[in-house]
């Protein structure tokens, strides 16, 4: 049974800017986070299934857990307190967060793994207008990889990257308003672009308005996929209104976390 468990120390980017729809991360967001793991883990070699604390995903627990075989992410949990957790129940669709017996780090910091067609479902409304931060990189991709789409349309699509792609068919079914990428505004107008934005560790904020199938979770990652993609992920924190006037302390806050130069 997951338990409050009261987070010491300085107040975190969820204490400091609060109103978050989802916050979905492998670090503590929230010091009243409800619970104190952040993901539960299904293990491949047999599908046991076991929750982890952040200390217990860097401290050994969660690779000796999962062994050789690796370590699949079945939830990811919201700890905004309105229980928009990132989950998936298929195996074949899970991201990873330990392979080959090995933790997922991404600039030394654990990161999620998403292949192919893996993606994490929330139960948040398709028809909305969000402000998104999201720590990522996406690489390789030698086809096109899609960071935001739906349960089950296959047209309803966000940041199509792919390297050296010319085509501008980058997002479908939705509008991007404003896009930072580690702070600095842009404006890309192809898939090889979006690609090189994210080809390593970067902090994407976007502003954007979507019109996907309202009958589908929103989802992190996409349901169609196959050949050479790699989209890691390791924070997404979904606010259901503009946050430009907090935008620059809560990308300095990753930044400063996560290791990244704004």
């Amino acid at each position: 049974m997951r338990r409050n468990f009261l987070k010491s120390g300085a107040p975190l980017l969820l204490d400091l800017y609060p109103g978050a729809t989802s916050g979905l991360s492998l670090r503590y967001l929230k010091s009243s986070f409800v619970g104190n793991e952040v993901v539960l883990l299904q293990r491949t070699s047999n599908n046991d299934e076991d929750g982890f604390t952040p200390n217990q995903i860097t401290n050994g627990s969660a690779v000796s857990f999962c062994g050789a075989g690796g370590g699949l992410i079945k939830t990811l949990f919201d700890q905004t307190g309105n229980n928009k957790n990132g989950f998936q129940v298929a195996s074949t669709n899970q991201p990873s967060l330990v392979e080959g017996g090995v933790l997922n780090l991404l600039n030394g910091k654990p990161n999620m793994k998403f292949n192919s067609s893996d993606y994490l479902a929330i139960d948040i409304a398709t028809i909305a207008t969000y402000y998104i931060f999201n720590v990522l990189e996406i690489n390789p991709a030698t086809l096109s990889t899609i960071m935001y789409g739906s349960s089950t349309n296959s047209t309803d699509f966000y940041w199509a990257a792919q390297d050296g792609s010319t085509l501008t068919s980058r997002l479908s079914n939705c509008v991007q308003n404003n896009l930072f990428i580690d702070g600095v505004s842009s404006t890309p107008a192809t898939r090889g672009a979006q690609y090189l934005l994210t080809d390593s560790q970067a902090i994407h904020t976007a502003d954007i308005n979507f019109s996907f199938s309202a009958s589908d979770d929103f989802t992190i990652g996409y349901i169609v996929g196959s050949g050479t993609r790699s989209y890691k992920t390791q924070e997404v924190i979904i606010y259901p209104t503009s946050q430009s006037a907090n935008r620059v302390a809560i990308e300095t806050n990753q930044a400063n976390y996560y290791g990244i130069t704004l």
